[in-house]
C-alpha cells in the first residue's frame, strides 16, 4: 500500500526517538505540516506525518467508505516498520482510537492521545450528533457519506475548531477536509473497541490531550480515558477538537515534549 507520509528532519538531530503522527477522520497528514512537524524538528526531532489509505494522497480512493479499523492498524504497522527507530505514536481522535488498538499488540517508546476516540466508542459522539446536527446525521447515515456531518465551513468549524478561528483560516482548512469510512465509523461505534487488559499489560506510557471546547468530544470522557490508562492528562484552556491547528497549539506541543522529558524518552 502506498502511503503518504511527510517529514521534517533536522540535519544533526538531538533526540533520539522520531515522533510519527496519525490523523484522525477526514484529515491527512497535512493537519501536522503547519505548526508540528516543522515545531517538532526546530526541537531536534525527527518528525514524521503519515495518511492512512484513502487519506491525503494515500491510494485508494475509490474504496475509502469501506475501509475498516483494522486496515488503519495494517497503515500504521506498515509506516512504523519503515521508520529506522521505533517512533512516538501522537495520534488525533480517530487515529487515537487506531492507535489503542495497535497498543493491544504493538509496543512503542510511548503513545500521546490528542482528542481521542473513547475506547468505549462512539455512542457519545453518536447522540451528540443527533442532537445537534440531526439533519445531517441521517443524510450521513442513509448515503453512509461521513462527509455529510462536515460539509460547509460552517460544520467544519463546529465540528473541529474555536469560534474566534479566522474565517480565511478555517476555509483553508475546510478545503482539505474529506470524505471518509463508513465502516470505521460502524467498528468505533461497536464493531472494533479495544481489549483494555491488553494494552493495560503492554504498560506504554501514555499522554491524553484535551481540548477545553472540543465539538465532538466531552472532557468527562478524556478523565474516563486517562484513568482507564492510568495516563497523563493535559486540557488546553480555549481549544477545540483540532488541537493541532488551533491558536493554543504551542501549548500542546510543548506540554508533549515536557512530558516525554518526564519520561526520560529523548
Amino acid at each position: 500500500m502506498r502511503l503518504e507520509l511527510i517529514s521534517h528532519v533536522p540535519h544533526a538531530p538531538t533526540r533520539h526517538t522520531p515522533i510519527l503522527f496519525l490523523h484522525g477522520a477526514w484529515h491527512g497528514a497535512w493537519c501536522w505540516e503547519d505548526y508540528f512537524l516543522p515545531y517538532f524538528a526546530q526541537q531536534g526531532y525527527a518528525a514524521h506525518a503519515m495518511s492512512l489509505r484513502a487519506h491525503g494522497l494515500s491510494e485508494g480512493r475509490k474504496q475509502i467508505r469501506w475501509n475498516s479499523i483494522e486496515d488503519y492498524i495494517t497503515d500504521l504497522v506498515q509506516v512504523v516498520k519503515s521508520l529506522p527507530e521505533p517512533p512516538v505514536i501522537v495520534a488525533h481522535s480517530l487515529g487515537g482510537f487506531v492507535l489503542q488498538r495497535y497498543l493491544e499488540f504493538y509496543d512503542a517508546p510511548a503513545a500521546v492521545l490528542i482528542a481521542p476516540v473513547p475506547a468505549h466508542g462512539g455512542f457519545s459522539f453518536t447522540w451528540r450528533m443527533l442532537r445537534t446536527r440531526p439533519g445531517a446525521y441521517l443524510r450521513a447515515s442513509l448515503t453512509l457519506s461521513p462527509y455529510a456531518l462536515v460539509n460547509s465551513v460552517e460544520r467544519t468549524q463546529a465540528a473541529f475548531f474555536s469560534s474566534t478561528m479566522p474565517r480565511a483560516d478555517v476555509e483553508r482548512h475546510f478545503a482539505r477536509i474529506q470524505e471518509d469510512s463508513f465502516r470505521a465509523y460502524l467498528d468505533f461505534l461497536a464493531f472494533s473497541l479495544p481489549n483494555i487488559q491488553d494494552i493495560r499489560e503492554r504498560n506504554v506510557p501514555t499522554l491524553i490531550i484535551g481540548g477545553e471546547n472540543d465539538g465532538l468530544f466531552e472532557q468527562r470522557e478524556f478523565e474516563a480515558l486517562a484513568k482507564l490508562y492510568d495516563a497523563g492528562l493535559t486540557i488546553i484552556p480555549g481549544t477545540a477538537h483540532d488541537v493541532m491547528l488551533e491558536a493554543n497549539w504551542q501549548q500542546a506541543a510543548d506540554r508533549i515534549i515536557a512530558w516525554l522529558g518526564e519520561k526520560g524518552i529523548e
